[in-house]
């Protein structure tokens, strides 16, 4: 069963946050890397990405009362043209409810969701769950956070952030690997 890391980039740090990108990555923690091609769904002959990166409509969720803060603002005005393009580009948007019908989608068959800093990613997103009353596919014990993980060895080498969603998660992914190696973890429980 794998792992997902999820990333958002948002417009708030409120769990209320408007958000602008969704990237979901499946991946086994004790394999470096992770899946790219498509995988079977359970009980059935359909296929899915094992990977998502979502542009979410931000026009309706400010109708939905989701909300901005100056600050935030402020931040994604001195983040790189390339992230800024990636997520504030009007194409290719999608509702909030299809967005987390997509990662509700990919999270379901993952045995552990990940993130660099659940207060922010999993609060944001399980707000938008529970607003779109679509149930939060993951238990609150099978919560993870890489961040914690990375404080555990001092000596790890940080990789780029560079609030681009889907590749803030593979660079998170191999963060995570390379901890688990170094402090000699072979499988997970």
């Amino acid at each position: 069963m794998p792992d997902l890391m999820v990333d958002i980039e948002a417009l708030a740090k409120h769990n209320d946050a408007i958000i602008l990108t969704i990237g979901a990555q499946m991946f086994d923690p004790s394999v470096k890397g992770w899946e790219t091609k498509p995988q079977r769904m359970r009980h059935s002959e359909d296929t899915y990405t094992p990977y998502m990166n979502i542009r979410v409509d931000v026009d309706e969720q400010e109708t939905l009362g989701r909300r901005t803060d100056e600050e935030t603002l402020a931040w994604w005005c001195k983040q790189t043209a390339e992230a800024q393009a990636d997520a504030f580009s009007t194409e290719d948007r999608v509702s909030l409810s299809d967005a987390l019908l997509a990662l509700k989608l990919l999270a379901e068959p993952c045995k552990r969701v990940w993130s660099k800093g659940p207060l922010y990613d999993f609060a944001i997103l399980e707000h938008a769950f529970e607003q779109s009353k679509i149930t939060v596919p993951w238990k609150f014990w099978n919560v993870r956070d890489a961040r914690t993980v990375y404080s555990l060895t001092p000596t790890l080498k940080a990789r780029t952030n560079g609030h681009l969603a889907l590749e803030d998660c593979r660079n998170q992914i191999l963060m995570l690997q390379d901890a688990f190696e170094m402090l000699g973890v072979e499988q997970l429980k």
